[in-house]
């Protein structure tokens, strides 16, 4: 058998629709094709058409794909994550358990890929044909006008300019419907083509999809409103022009749990593949709406799904797989290292991995449900209290949405929950992934059952918080709609939003904002299901708040979820160790640190060790940051059990410090920066440190008579800078040449001074004295 992997389910559909329709056989004959909720295959079947998702699952069921020969990646260049891991998995497949095991790999483009080791064996084939003459026009945008009346406006004169059909690329389903409200009101438009306006996305039920890509009676021009669905894989009969928007829906995701979903420049390839869509059937024209100097700063190729969206799914795989080590693995292109770390920490904290990077039970269970493990585990959840349809109907309104890549048109999850809980229609695509996983869970081996009866509400909540405990949410203020969710992220809900009145919330869906997260979905959350079934996720912590101007301290037990304080219990009783840390702690702090007393002796050994430390690292350290830094190994041990601000004196703190400097280490320093100078007459007199420029003396003039050149102090003979001062103590001059100062300066300073000062000695040899 040969699988043919396509990345879209339209594209899997169509072609196995078309190659079916060249062989004059019905779908599932010879060609049969595989998407999510359909199949059509047979035992005659040797041609299967599946989406990339697909793969892994039937790779992890049946690792050696017996009774497959060939394996096709089709459209390569789009870089979906289950296409890289799919093409990983099926290398060691091919590597260790099936030699003769084919693959083909095809693309428009490999860009980055092309010098790849994992196609550094692979024979290349580059097929080519002669292209229909394509026209490519830049049209630059008009400011603050928004995309869909510019790609709206495009069409029109496109449509005057041009003969054809015309395939225009939004960047989703709301720029569509804007785009088509915009169209509709055109009254020589719809005179031109008519209803043949269709739009081409994703979520669409594929009898509309058929439409959009199918041929319009003879004579009809249609215009098809699309989004990156028909990049590839699709060609839409009679196209002959392509207005292209240059944007596209990209899903990103960060490290506080929050998914989004921004309008991005497309890529150079992503142009290209989008302007070949006009001259695929004969010559066309592509209008792009930037200039051609903008083209040339889009990104050469696309981004890697793997490197922007959450990986948990596919580390849960790969460790199904028998991956241990996620760094080392043979990845295409490797995620970042924090999203790794990120995913496996996730996993453990669903119960999903073991502490060695195996599967638990749970984990396994996650594997064969095939759901995003969160997802997966609100159907555990949903095994284990018998409330199968309910988890099944969230599941369904999450991951559907999620597939659709469209935001929720109101926060308040309920309504639309209640009605797919009771609804039994399997016609619409939700009805249809709700039936799916409730057959999945009806699967599911019934161990330890529990009954919290819960209301259709409070399940919701309930089931929401076991898969996103990081999103519950507590109101910052009274009806502002400004809520802290657990993760530590703000988040808002639109003004006007009902939900605003729920003190408690937990969050569906957040839309990343430069200032905050928007709530897109969400429901109330009881806060007593806190009390009970969710009980387990509330963590009580003691919270101590220390005084520094009474000196009191004051604790409170607080129970929390995360970042959310649910409430607050004054401690009656405090310890004194529990005294003691605090008050370290607020010493610890720029404030608390200053309010320390240290004597002016300390003060001066302090600025004498910075300096020796700039060239003898053996110097202990006892600068502001460093004694700031280790107060709780030198301060600590001495504080008395009842201790308080007041009771740190200066000399507690000198008794403090006593542990570091040592009878030897003070010694050395005294040899290298001693805190005095004897002068000639015998007086000592202290010298004051800078940290950078060393040892300087006050002295008189007459203090110095006697001494022939700058005294210098330790094994460096480093020179004092003298600060010379008059008999009335008022400085005369700074230096650290002394010699030089009587042989030049001291003879002006005599002749001025002397006079001044007659009292006091006057020598002309101040070397001698005479």
């Amino acid at each position: 058998k040969v699988l043919v992997l396509q990345p879209r389910r339209l594209a899997a559909k169509s072609i196995a629709l078309r190659m079916s329709e060249l062989l004059g056989e019905d779908v599932g004959e010879r060609i049969g094709y595989q998407i999510r909720l359909e199949r059509r295959t047979s035992a005659r079947t040797q041609v299967e058409i599946l989406t990339e998702g697909l793969l892994t699952r039937r790779i992890l069921s049946e690792p050696e794909l017996a009774d497959v020969g060939l394996v096709i990646f089709d459209e390569f260049h789009e870089r979906g994550i289950h296409a890289d891991i799919g093409l990983a998995l099926i290398t060691e497949i091919l590597n260790v358990l099936r030699p003769d095991l084919r693959v083909l790999v095809m693309s428009a483009t490999l860009g980055d890929l092309a010098g790849h080791e994992f196609f550094a064996d692979a024979a290349r084939y580059n097929f080519s044909a002669k292209p229909f003459p394509l026209t490519v026009k830049y049209v630059p945008p008009e400011p603050r006008v928004p995309l869909w009346q510019q790609v709206a406006s495009a069409i029109k004169t496109a449509l005057h300019e041009h003969p054809g059909d015309l395939l225009a690329f939004l960047p989703g389903r709301y720029e569509i419907e804007r785009c088509l409200e915009s169209l509709a009101s055109t009254t020589h438009l719809t005179g031109t083509i008519g209803q043949n306006i269709f739009p081409l996305y994703g979520e669409l039920p594929y009898e509309q999809q058929r439409r959009a890509i199918s041929a319009t009676r003879s004579g009809e021009r249609k215009v098809v409103l699309a989004t990156t669905i028909a990049e590839t894989s699709l060609t839409i009969d009679g196209v002959g022009i392509v207005v292209d928007s240059g944007y596209h829906k990209v899903s990103r995701s960060n490290s506080c749990d929050v998914a989004s979903l921004r309008t991005e420049r497309i890529s150079r390839d992503s142009a290209d593949q989008r302007a070949g869509r006009a001259a695929r059937t004969g010559p066309g024209v592509c209008i792009r709406l930037w200039t051609q100097q903008e083209h040339f700063t889009l990104p050469v190729s696309r981004e890697p799904e793997i490197m922007r969206i959450d990986i948990m799914q596919t580390l849960l795989v790969l460790a199904a797989w028998g991956v241990r080590d996620f760094g080392a693995f043979r990845w295409l292109t490797a995620p970042p290292a924090r999203a790794i770390d990120e995913a496996l920490q996730s996993l453990y904290q669903l119960g999903a991995l073991a502490s060695d990077g195996t599967l638990t039970h749970t984990g396994k269970l996650l594997v064969e449900l095939g759901a995003h493990p969160r997802l997966g585990l609100i159907c555990l959840m949903g095994s284990r209290t018998k409330l199968d349809r309910c988890a099944a109907s969230l599941v369904a309104l999450l991951e559907g949405h999620d597939e659709s890549r469209t935001p929720f048109r109101h926060a308040d999850l309920r309504p639309r929950f209640n009605s797919l809980l009771s609804s039994r229609t399997t016609a619409d695509r939700l009805g249809a992934l709700r039936d799916m996983w409730l057959d999945r869970i009806s699967r599911i081996p019934r161990t330890d059952v529990i009954d919290y009866a819960l209301s259709d509400d409070d399940t919701l909540a309930f089931f929401l918080a076991t898969a996103f405990p990081t999103r519950i949410g507590r109101r910052r203020a009274e009806a502002d709609g400004r809520y802290l969710l657990a993760s530590g992220v703000g988040a808002v809900l639109a003004e006007g939003d009902p939900l605003r009145m729920a003190e408690f919330i937990v969050v569906a869906e957040l839309q990343e904002r430069s200032d905050s997260a928007v709530i897109r979905a969400a429901c109330p959350l009881n806060p007593t299901l806190l009390d009970g079934p969710l009980k387990y996720l509330v963590e009580t912590t003691t919270t101590q708040t220390f005084d520094p101007e009474r000196g009191t301290l004051s604790a409170s037990n607080c129970d929390r979820v995360g970042a959310v304080v649910l409430r607050e219990r004054p401690q009656q009783t405090i310890s004194a160790e529990a005294r003691r840390d605090a008050l370290l702690q607020f010493l610890a702090t720029r404030e608390g640190f200053q309010r320390l007393q240290f004597s002016s002796g300390f003060i001066a050994l302090q600025l004498r060790c910075q300096w020796a430390r700039t060239f003898d690292e053996t110097t202990p350290d006892i600068s502001p940051g460093q004694l700031r830094s280790t107060l709780g190994t030198w301060l600590g041990p001495v504080l008395p059990e009842r201790c308080s601000l007041s009771s740190i004196t200066p000399s507690l703190l000198d008794s403090a410090l006593s542990s570091i400097l040592t009878w030897n280490l003070l010694r050395a320093l005294d040899k290298e920066a001693p805190a005095t100078f004897t002068l000639p007459s015998g007086k000592t007199r202290s010298l004051e440190y800078d940290p950078a420029e060393g040892p300087a003396l006050e002295a008189t003039i007459q203090e110095l008579f006697h001494l022939e050149d700058t005294p210098r102090v330790g094994s460096r003979k480093h020179p004092i800078t003298l600060r010379l001062l008059s008999p009335a103590r008022r400085p005369v001059q700074v230096t650290k040449d002394l010699k030089s100062f009587w042989k030049n300066g001291y003879p002006l300073v005599r002749k001025e001074l002397r006079g001044r000062y007659p009292k006091h000695k006057w020598p002309e040899d101040p070397i001698r004295g005479v």
